[in-house]
């Protein structure tokens, strides 16, 4: 993949690189005609760099330009002098070898050129830095590249699907024109693992390259805009090409520049779970996203409906339910511990509930975990309500409303989101869902213990090893469902939840009267009601979304007066954007991450009882108000990635209920503020990478319940302050990559209860 950073990386390493090429080939051309060519040809390589960086240094300093001059001046004399003597005949060769002093004049120029040239390399690294501050240095598109996809430990019933598609997938020539390949199948019935082993298949990857191996799920509620994003960053195109899609705005010009720079490569397109439904012009999804159509490419489809696939000619291979002795082998493996015998009738009832879910892996999957003693046989002629009909079973069976409620939140994040578990416990914790008079330790054991009891019951996955989880789209679909259909008094009937919606549907008046939950994560919000009374409303998801109108929301959040927990993060909200939080005096967590303010919201910290602040990766953010000691009910501050950051107010140390702090990735930091000290509750905090941090105030030792202390990464911190041994709760602590720390203070032998050191 190309750099499109040339100048920088090259001046300081290439064209050195290039100039002792050039010296080799000028002390050669001493000696023989032939080698003159080469020198010829090692000029003109370096020659259009030198103009590329020429062309862009008009931002540069002088030395960089008078540098820039004189070896453009060098690589012309040099042409001169080598083309003269490449074209020098025999006779004139033999004429100088009679005069000796003309025998000397033109070799003793090629070194003469050789030398000069020598000496401007030793020059290169003193103009370096110019060159870059002078080049228009474009921003690094991040780009992604094959992506692992996890599956169960346990694969029932799949290998003749597998091996039959695998086999077609291998053997495809495709000749000019791409392949297509389709997986049909109603929901829960395992299209999506069979496409997930073909992706991890290291057949497959040999086939078309590992990076060349492309997942993307679409589903019912995607945009296509953000699988264009991840289309347009693909590792295998070049960077110049991902920063050029970048600036297309208009969606059929982003589709006719990716298929174009697609048709160039050869790759393995996997798009799982494509509907039918219109997008867009009134094309339907396939019309976007199927853009590989290079020579030898191939695209998988999976989807639950046959026309979808039939529009692209694709072959397809249809998924149905398990045979009868597959199923009964997957059900007892979800449903029994024990190899046992089972009793008579628990094993009768249990054929019976296998056989209700008619061969489909995930129902099966889902219904083997409940107490079959309660399980009845459902009866219904729709495919959809069948389905759920089975699957809600999981979900009637849980023990109270507030393991419902934690299941039917997953609703709120869009189709295959990844669910960090903090977002979900800071969630649930902020509603109170788990009792009133909870500490906030206490109720985020019971959340996570919830977490648990969903797993267990595989309403939702855990990402292996990782504070992840992640809901199948059917069970998704089901938790829709059910909040779709509930009845005032149930749980369901407290939630609404739309995500990536391109004309989201605000509730009515009379539904947010007794809505408690409400997300609109992603989507587009044409216009907002002027009068949205939500008086019960505890929850606000406002992620992500394309347009927020802050006078209006200003407006809006007057009439939340009970909101707990607000999510404004990823908005792109700049200085005079951001909605005034004054009104909403219940508040206890709010979500700012992601944004463009250069100066803090001040309605923030008139915010008293609030509790969790995440301001991170919000990189243009200067400074926090002088008044921010005011939020006394602080517990944790979040200010990671905050790079633009340069100082702490003061008044922080008057924050005497803080517990974590956060300022990692807070490049620009160049001090802590004395006050610190007086942070009496702070258990843990991180100041891992800020690389302007030079020192730590004495006053540091003062922490006294401090547990958790990372400075890794603080470059510039010389010292560490003597009172360091006076942090006798410290357990932890990480001093990796403190390159300018040379000595530790003696009154470190002090930390009697330091386990971890780094």
């Amino acid at each position: 993949m190309g750099d499109p950073l040339v100048a920088p990386a090259l001046v300081g390493f290439g064209v050195n690189l290039l100039l002792t090429e050039v010296i080799k080939a000028g002390r050669m051309a001493y000696r023989c005609k032939d080698e003159c060519n080469e020198l010829v040809a090692k000029l003109e390589s370096v020659r259009p760099l030198v103009e590329q960086v020429n062309d862009n240094s008009s931002k540069g300093n002088e030395a960089c330009t008078l540098w820039l001059s004189g070896f453009q001046s060098l690589l012309e004399r040099a042409k001169v002098v080598t083309n003269e003597c490449k074209l020098e005949s025999r006779w004139s060769r033999r004429k100088r070898m009679v005069k000796f002093w003309r025998w000397k004049k033109l070799p003793s120029l090629v070194m003469k050129i050789s030398s000069d040239i020598e000496e401007a390399r030793s020059n290169t690294s003193l103009v370096t830095l110019g060159i870059v501050l002078s080049m228009h240095i474009p921003k690094q598109v991040e780009a992604f590249s094959f992506v692992k996809q996890g599956t169960p430990s346990l694969i029932v019933g799949v290998d003749e699907h597998f091996k039959k598609l695998k086999m077609s997938i291998l053997q495809s020539h495709g000749g000019d024109k791409a392949s297509h390949f389709g997986l049909q199948g109603r929901g829960g019935a395992g299209k999506t693992l069979l496409v997930q082993m073909l992706n991890n298949d290291d057949d497959i990857q040999m086939k078309y390259g590992k990076d060349s191996v492309i997942w993307m799920t679409v589903g019912l509620d995607a945009k296509v805009s953000d699988l264009y994003e991840k289309l347009g960053r693909c590792c295998i195109l070049d960077n110049r090409v991902s920063e050029k899609f970048k600036l297309i705005k208009n969606q059929e010009e982003q589709r006719t520049f990716l298929k174009n720079a697609y048709a160039k490569k050869k790759v393995f397109l996997i798009l799982d779970d494509v509907w039918e439904k219109p997008k867009y012009d009134h094309h339907d999804m396939l019309f976007w996203v199927d853009i590989a159509r290079g020579q030898g490419s191939a695209t998988l489809i999976t989807s639950r409906s046959k026309s979808v696939l039939c529009k692209v000619q694709a072959k397809v291979e249809v998924v149905l339910s398990l045979p009868k002795e597959e199923s009964w082998k997957l059900f007892c493996c979800h449903a029994f511990e024990s190899g046992g015998a089972l009793l008579t009738t628990l094993e009768e009832l249990a054929w019976d509930v296998c056989e209700e879910c008619k061969g489909l892996p995930l129902a099966l999957k889902r219904c083997a975990l409940h107490d079959l003693r309660r399980s009845k046989p459902i009866v219904d002629s729709n495919v959809d309500d069948e389905l759920f009909g089975r699957l809600e079973l999981s979900y009637k069976e849980l023990k109270d409303d507030a393991t419902r409620i934690c299941f039917l939140y997953f609703a709120a994040f869009p189709e295959d989101y990844e669910i960090e578990a903090d977002e979900l416990l800071r969630m649930w914790v902020a509603e109170k869902l788990f009792g009133l008079d909870l500490s906030t330790e206490e109720a985020k054991d019971k959340a996570r213990a919830h977490l648990e009891i969903l797993v267990r019951r595989s309403l939702i996955d855990r990402y292996q090893g990782s504070n992840y989880f992640h809901i199948h789209d059917v069970l998704r679909d089901l938790a829709l469902h059910i909040i779709g259909k509930a009845e005032r008094g149930e749980c369901g009937y407290e939630c609404f939840f739309q995500s990536r919606k391109e004309y989201a549907i605000i509730p009515k008046i009379e539904l947010l009267k007794d809505l408690k939950r409400m997300s609109f994560m992603g989507c587009n919000i044409c216009k907002w009601p002027e009068d949205l009374q939500a008086p019960h409303l505890k929850v606000c998801i406002l992620r992500e979304i394309s347009d927020i109108q802050s006078e209006l929301m200003t407006s809006l959040f007057k009439m939340m007066p009970d909101l707990k927990f607000l999510d404004l993060s990823g908005n792109h909200l700049s200085d005079g954007k951001v909605p005034c939080f004054e009104s909403l005096v219940s508040l206890t967590h709010l979500e700012l991450g992601r944004n463009f303010f250069h100066e803090f919201p001040m309605s923030v910290v008139h915010l008293h009882k609030l509790v969790s602040l995440h301001v991170a990766d919000c990189r243009s953010l200067k400074a926090l108000p002088k008044s921010m000691g005011n939020l006394n009910s602080l517990v944790k501050l979040d200010l990671y990635g905050c790079r633009s950051l340069k100082a702490l107010p003061e008044s922080m140390g008057n924050l005497n209920s803080l517990v974590e702090l956060d300022l990692g990735g807070c490049e620009s930091l160049e001090a802590f503020p004395k006050s610190m000290g007086k942070l009496n509750s702070l258990v843990k905090l991180n100041l891992g990478g800020c690389e302007s941090l030079e020192a730590l105030p004495e006053s540091m030792g003062k922490l006294n319940s401090l547990v958790q202390l990372n400075l890794y990464g603080c470059g510039s911190l010389e010292a560490l302050p003597e009172s360091m041994g006076n942090l006798n709760s410290l357990v932890e602590l990480n001093l990796g990559s403190c390159e300018s720390l040379e000595a530790f203070p003696e009154s470190m032998g002090n930390l009697k209860n330091l386990k971890v050191f780094k």
